[in-house]
């Protein structure tokens, strides 16, 4: 594998990551691979300083590790850890949030 050229890293933002980065604007949603972490809000309008804005959490055995962003609503999957044990209210599918204020996510439907 080659170098990449032309390429200069600015910041830096430390979490747990592995799944999908979606950026609108200046703000970034990261899903993640393992709970209890789901998906992180992050201010980017400064790449020199990212800022955490929100964290959706998850219980144990489930995680969601995808993301899509489009006019303010936010689409998650949710989704079993192959493996793991799930609570007894356990439901997989898409979580719907409104992030028009990206630092107060609000589910508004699953």
């Amino acid at each position: 594998m080659g170098q990449a050229r032309g390429i200069k890293q600015v910041g830096y933002f430390d979490c747990a990551g592995g799944g999908q980065v979606v950026v609108s604007g200046t703000t970034a949603y990261i899903a993640h691979m393992k709970p209890p972490h789901g998906t992180t809000i992050v201010d980017i309008s400064d790449p020199a300083k990212p800022r955490r804005l929100a964290e959706i959490t998850l219980p144990e055995g489930i995680h969601s590790h995808k993301v899509r962003v489009v006019d303010g609503v936010m689409l998650v999957n949710r989704e079993g850890l192959r493996g793991a044990a799930r609570g007894p209210g356990f439901r997989g599918g898409l979580g719907v949030f409104d992030v028009t204020q990206p630092d107060k996510p609000r589910e508004i439907a699953f």
